[in-house]
Order: structure tokens, then sequence, then C-alpha cells
């Protein structure tokens, strides 16, 4: 009889219900919740799936009520962990969560939690003329030293109780850095079955990283966020050693981290002191590095191995055969020196199909680092961006675009593509599949002989006639239709300029008179840029736009903005776009 119901009415069934309720938002829970009893019994349980526990949960439930469900959280976020380890909220049934994030949270922590943490953090307004260095060993270890293991046990004891726990994300050190450091050192030498893991402020070696990465076999993300790696006394003597010694090879040995199954290796603030360091990722697909340092007093070091050595890289060797992601964010107070260099080398050469690289820093890449990118990768590139890098040549910048075939993205550098390098190379951009375009384009601003390859050179018909700007001006802009007329799956093109640069005229006029026409074949271009052109442009090219691109959505002007000419534009196109959408209204 039961049976029969169930197949006439499939929610009838305890299992469909709990299947369904993984998809329903907590709405729908809440509703479904109170059709009957055993739907309430089915579906209760997923109002507590998800738990972020701060002072507001505090206030509103008791430990009991807690307790009761504990059962059912599947991800719990910690934003006062103090007050949920202190006063024993998890019981002995909190046991299923898959997913723990502690992230401390000032102002979601308890009153007496909060104000434990403000006479901790004294010493901080007391020392504001103090040199943060020599404070700092002062706060880790006298401010909080009753509290801090003891938070760290605890945790550690929260993440042994799990039994499905996949993923976990620390950040212990905004509230006590000692803490952070301690769990970090328990978890290390605890197996677990992790495939995600993030931690921070984190002071450790190279065998006690190796060791956590071992105790964690099915680990593929791994995160740090301020990992400092610290090298024993024992190795720096070796080091100082070897190097006073002038023998043609280094005998210090190279100390290697093993990163075995890592898939996903995320180091936001590197620093290290570890002058012979090689890095083993043979499984990464994905390398972001945020804030590459090398420790300065090892500098020299370093530069005197280059006279001794024969290797090609004297900072950090990295070996990733199989990374296809090479993400490198600079940031303001890092010392980026020639080590830097160094290891991106090492990582391009040892990576064979990278696929997507951005170096997002204000790093001068020079022609070593490119050359390796254009040499090695040229033919796996998708995407390349060089945001705020400098170092680049007008040269650099093409080759990229006549020789990467599969690049669907292209955010180019600092520095300008020059309209006389398309004169000088008019090899046709191979980059058909290219989507989004933001380099930096200028025309020749002045007279000058032919044949020479700065930014003064123009093209004339034979070495050393003048040619005028106008004439080189149009030759160089109908060079550049061209070529954008065959990017035909372009979607975002910017070819403005920002700040003053001589010899140079930025952007390019999107008028009808200097040829727009030819770029009639862009049908799918949705957001375009405009520099420095903006009095030439009218109603012939906003009507033109209209026609030719209709899906053109976004359209900016980052200098000139609240200039008559283009809000006049703006109008007219606007004005075109209605007209265009009441007609097909009318003859729908």
């Amino acid at each position: 009889m039961h049976h029969d119901a169930a197949v006439s009415d499939p929610l009838g069934l305890p299992e469909i219900r709990i299947h369904i309720g993984q998809f329903l938002d907590t709405r729908d829970i809440l509703a479904c919740i109170l059709v009957c009893h055993a739907w309430a019994k089915d579906f209760s349980g997923f109002l507590w799936s998800t738990i972020t526990f701060d002072k507001s949960i505090q206030e509103k439930l008791t430990k009991e009520n807690f307790q009761r469900h504990e059962s059912h959280i599947r991800k719990l976020t910690l934003l006062d962990h103090g007050s949920f380890l202190d006063d024993a909220w998890a019981g002995t049934h909190c046991s299923n969560v898959s997913y723990l994030a502690i992230f401390p949270d000032l102002t979601a922590l308890s009153t007496r939690r909060r104000l434990l943490l403000l006479r901790s953090m004294e010493a901080f307004h007391l020392a504001e003329n103090t040199d943060t260095d020599a404070l700092e060993p002062t706060l880790h270890s006298s401010s909080q030293d009753e509290e801090q293991d003891p938070t760290a046990k605890k945790l550690m004891r929260l993440v042994e109780q799990q039994h499905h726990l996949r993923g976990l994300s620390e950040n212990c050190a905004a509230v006590s850095r000692t803490c952070s450091n301690d769990f970090a050192k328990q978890l290390c030498r605890h197996p677990n079955r992790l495939v995600h893991l993030h931690l921070s402020k984190w002071n450790t070696t190279v065998p006690e990283l190796n060791m956590l990465i071992f105790n964690s076999p099915h680990l593929e993300g791994l995160r740090f966020k301020g990992l400092v790696l610290l090298t024993p006394n024992s190795a720096q003597e070796i080091v100082e050693e070897s190097l006073s010694s002038a023998s043609e090879s280094i005998a210090a040995p190279r100390q290697l981290l093993q990163f075995r199954q890592i898939r996903r290796l995320d180091l936001q603030t590197f620093h290290t002191s570890t002058p012979l360091l090689e890095i083993d990722c043979p499984e990464a697909v994905s390398i972001q590095l945020s804030g590459y340092d090398m420790a300065e007093s090892f500098s020299p070091n370093i530069h005197q191995q280059q006279q001794h050595s024969s290797r090609a890289h004297y900072g950090h060797i990295w070996n990733c055969p199989k990374s296809r992601t090479l993400l490198y964010t600079g940031q303001a107070k890092v010392v980026e020196g020639p080590e830097l260099k160094d290891t991106l080398t090492s990582i391009l050469q040892s990576a064979h199909h990278l696929s997507k690289i951005v170096l997002a820093c204000t790093l001068e890449i020079g022609p070593s680092v490119m050359s390796r990118i254009l040499n090695d990768h040229s033919s796996t590139l998708t995407i390349l961006h060089f945001p705020y890098s400098t170092g680049l040549t007008s040269s650099h910048i093409l080759k990229v675009l006549t020789t990467c075939r599969n690049l669907v993205e292209f955010k180019g550098s600092e520095d300008y593509l020059v309209g006389q390098q398309l004169l000088l190379d008019p090899q046709p951009w191979v980059c058909i599949r290219l989507e989004r375009l933001r380099v930096r384009f200028g025309l020749s601003a002045f007279l000058a002989r032919a044949g020479h390859l700065d930014f003064g050179a123009v093209v004339g018909d034979q070495a050393g006639t003048l040619v005028s700007r106008e004439d080189t001006m149009k030759q160089e802009i109908q060079a550049l239709y061209g070529q954008l007329s065959r990017l035909t799956r372009l979607t975002v093109l910017d070819l403005s300029g920002t700040g003053s640069v001589d010899r140079i005229t930025r952007g390019i006029p999107w008028t009808m008179a200097a040829g727009l026409g030819q770029l009639s074949t862009l049908t799918n271009l949705e957001t375009l840029h405009v520099t420095d052109w903006e009095r030439e442009m009218g109603y012939l090219e906003a009507e033109w736009m209209v026609r030719h691109w209709p899906r053109l959505d976004n359209l900016y002007n980052l200098r000139n903005r609240d200039l008559e000419p283009w809000t006049k534009f703006v109008r007219f196109l606007r004005f075109f776009k209605e007209a265009k959408q009441s007609l097909a209204q009318e003859t729908g």
C-alpha cells in the first residue's frame, strides 16, 4: 500500500525529498517544513547545513539547541572561534563538517572576546614610533601566551573530530599569529584527507612543509597567505662557507620543497631566506604568486653564486611541467630584484603548455622573460596579461599578435604599440580567435627621416625622404584598421592610453573619414574605449556604429567624458539605438 502511494506521489518517499532539498533555497525549505511533520523532519536539516558562528548566533540560539542539530552541519564558518571553542559549543555529534573556515572578525566577536583582543593589541598603539620588526617578537610572545596555545589545541581537536573534512581555511593570524603558527605546526603532523587547504602567517621550514604535504595525500589545492620559509642556521653556514671558496660549483646542497600531488598552488606574500631552493610541483596545473620576496641579506650571495656556478638560475628553481596557468601579482612593499625574474624564467622554462600568463605587477619584464614566453608558449597561450608592467617594446607587443594563434585575451603593458611599427612589420595578425584586446596604441607625431627604428621614424618610399605627419598617420591608421578587421570575434577593444607620452599621439580616430568603414566585420563588438579623438566623432559615426555593431553597449572615454563633443556623440548614439529598436518592434 505504501509502495503504491509512493508511485502515485514520489514526494512521499523520504529519499526523494532529501535529494530535492539539496537544491532549494532557505525560503523554499521553510515552506516545505510547514507541510507536515514528516516533511519537517526531512527538510529541517538543510537549514543547518551552512552555519556562520558569530555574535548574533550566540544571542539567538542556546548551546543545547545548536548541539541538537549539529550533525546536519556541512559548512561551518567561525567568526568568533574563541567563544565557540572556549564555551564548548561543538558537541560529540559535530563530526560531519566537510568545509571548515576560521576567519576571526573583530566586529563579529563577543564583547568579552573583543576586550581581550583590544588589550592584547595595546602594544601597537604604544609603539607608534618603534621599529615594527623589533616589536613583533614581543607582541607574538607575550600578548596572549595564556590563550593561544590552548586555542590552537582546541582547533586541532575540532579538526580531528570531523570524519568528512575536505576543505579547511584558517586565518587566525588576524587576531593571534602565534595561535596560527601553532595550529599549522600541529596540522602538519596529523594525517588528514583534506582536498583544499588555506593557511595564513606560518613561519616554517622546508622539512616541516614537506611533512604537511606528505600527511595530506589527497590535497589538491594549497594556499598560503604570508608564508615565511626559514633556513636553519646550519644550512646558512654551509652556504656562506661554499661561497667563500673559489670553487667552480656550489657545494651547498639545495633544499627540495616537494609539493607532490598539489594541482593548484597559491602563495600570497611568500617570504624566504633560503637561497638554494628547488620547488617541485610535478602535478601543478595552476601556480599563483603574490609578493615573491627573497631576503635582502641573501641577495649578494646569489649574485656571488653567478660567478661560481654555470647553472641557468641562481634563485629558486621550479619544476612544474604540467602547469597551464602562471599568475604573479606584485605588491608595493615587496622588493622586486633580479631573483624574481630568475624565478619567473624558471617557471616559464619548466612548464610545457602554459595557456594563461598574468604578470600583474610593476615589474620591468624585459626581453629575456618576454622571449621565453613567445618562444616556448606562443602556440598554447589563450590569455596573456601584462597590466602595470613595463620594459616591452612595440616589436614585442606586435610579435604577440603575429605569433600567438590561439590567443583569446590580450592585455598589454604600460608600453605603447606605435603605429609606425605596423608599417615596418606588416605581417598579418594570426590571433583570429581574439575576443578581448587591450593595448595602448599611439600614432607617429612628427617629421623624421625614414629608415630609423625609434619613435621618431616614419616610413617613406626611399630611405632619406621626408614624409608628412598627416600622410604617415593615415598609413598607420589604415594598417591598424586592416589588422583589426581580421579579428571578427572581438567583443572588447581598448586601444586607449593614459598619461602624457612624448612623440606619439594616443589612441586612434574612430571616424568615417579615417576609414572606420573597414571595421564592419566586428559585428560581435560590445565594448569600445575612445581616447583623444572625441571632437572628430559625430552623428555619421554614431549611425554607422549602431548599424554595423549591433551588440555595442559600452562606450568608454576615460579622459574627456565631460567634453561637449563627446556628450553630443553619446546622445546621437542613444538616439539611433532607440530608433532602431522602435523600428524593429514595428516591423516585428
